[in-house]
């Protein structure tokens, strides 16, 4: 995900919380946590995702939680090939 910090402040990561299960770096599942966006920057976001528990072409419910407890949901596409989205 092409995510935009258009805050006041730097934005840090804490963790992504896809459809109700949260996912950290230290899985290797995904580059969010600890990243941080300054204002006005821009930064790929990225989570993978298998097959089970997820079904490729359905949707999941991704959501960038930050360390100021802001939450940021967007609904993707899962792809039916490859694993990132």
């Amino acid at each position: 995900m092409h995510t935009k910090n258009i805050g006041t402040i730097d934005s840090e990561i804490r963790y992504l919380d896809v459809n109700g299960t949260i996912v950290y770096k230290e899985s290797g599942l995904t580059n969010a946590d600890g990243l941080v966006i300054p204002i006005r920057s821009e930064a790929d976001v990225w989570v993978k995702v298998s097959n089970p528990p997820y079904v490729r072409g359905t949707a999941a419910a991704v959501t960038i939680v930050t360390t100021k407890g802001n939450h940021y949901t967007e609904v993707v596409i899962l792809p039916e090939f490859g694993y990132k989205i």
